[in-house]
Parts: structure tokens; sequence; C-alpha cells
């Protein structure tokens, strides 16, 4: 009994390591002879095999990290994109779209959250910098303005900490309980939470 166990074991083993093998060998083969190259209209190739455009907004984590600079250089018509730690990024985001996340990724200005971006925040009419970041400063459809930015309608489920005050001056079916504090660059600010009656 004890010898066929040692048998079972031994084949099983063996089994085991030549079908690894034989899949790792194929897997490597079919690598080495894929050959993918994107059109020259999308010439970013991202690590899942996807083509993108110079002019892409977002950031794209590239197969090649060389490539970023080198194609999209600004030259024969291309924007000019520039590689950073996450990937590779416009280096100026287009007019249209002119706030960067800390991403690098480029949103226009009716991007319904606060942003990092504080240099371009001049850039939208409709946004303003409070406590370091880029918010929308008229918040009419969703007056409840949270204190890092965020825009609320008076009907929301959710306890929202905002600046002391605002809570019942915008939304009379609200009530303020309980504050908060937040210590920041610029200091210490505090309010209370502001939840339906």
């Amino acid at each position: 009994m004890m010898r066929f166990v040692i048998l079972s074991l031994i084949v099983f083993a063996t089994t085991i390591a030549n079908a690894t093998t034989s899949n790792h060998s194929s897997y490597n083969d079919v690598r080495v002879k894929a050959t993918c190259t994107c059109p020259d209209d999308y010439p970013l190739m991202d690590t899942n095999g996807y083509c993108y455009s110079c002019d892409y907004t977002e950031v794209i984590n590239l197969a090649n990290r060389d490539t970023c600079e080198s194609i999209c250089n600004g030259r024969n018509g291309t924007t000019k994109r520039v590689s950073v730690i996450f990937g590779c990024k416009l280096e100026n985001c287009p007019k249209d779209m002119p706030l960067e996340n800390t991403f690098g990724e480029c949103l226009s200005c009716q991007y319904d959250a606060p942003v990092s971006d504080i240099k371009n925040c001049s850039l939208c009419p409709n946004r303003e910098v409070q406590d370091g970041k880029c918010v929308i400063s008229d918040c009419s459809d969703r007056p409840l303005l949270s204190y890092d930015g965020f825009c609320y309608p008076c009907s929301t489920k959710l306890a929202v900490e905002t600046f002391r005050g605002e809570c019942t001056t915008v939304c009379p079916n609200r009530r303020e309980s309980g504050s908060w504090s937040n210590v920041t660059d610029g200091g210490v600010i505090s309010g209370s939470n502001c939840g339906l009656r």
C-alpha cells in the first residue's frame, strides 16, 4: 500500500512538472512571437494592449515608458506628453479641461469634485480656491457645500461636514449636530455636522 502511495506521488509530481514546463514554454513562445503595433494616430500602447492618441486627457500606464516623450514630443503636430512616476500625462491640459488632478488627469471646470490644482483654478469662473483646493463656488442646484468643497442637495441623506452656520442657512430642512475640526496647512478649521431633521 505504501509503495502505491509513493509511486502515485511520483507520477503526480512528474505530470505537474511536465504540464507546467509545457504551458510555460508555449506561453513564452506566444509572447515572443506576438507583435502588435498601434496605428499612427493612436501611437501609445498601455500595459493592457490598448492604443491611445497623444492628446488623450488621462494618464496612460505605458507598456514601454520610453515612448511617452519620444513619440508625443510636440513635433509633427503631436501634443506634448511627459513621463511621471505613475505613467505618461499631457504636459499642458487643453483649454476646455484646464484643471489637473493629483494623478495628472485633465478635468473640465464642471468636474463635480474639488481638485488639488489651485494654479489653474482661476481659469474656471465657477470655481474658487478654498482650503488649498479648487472647489465649485456656485452650488445653486446643490446649495449645501461641505468644508472640503463638495456640493450636496438639501435632500441628501448623508451627514455633511459644513462650516458653522451654513447648514440651516442654506437648508432649512436640516440641523446642525455635533462638531468637527481638522488640522490643515493653514491651521485648524472647524464646523458642524449637518444632518436631516
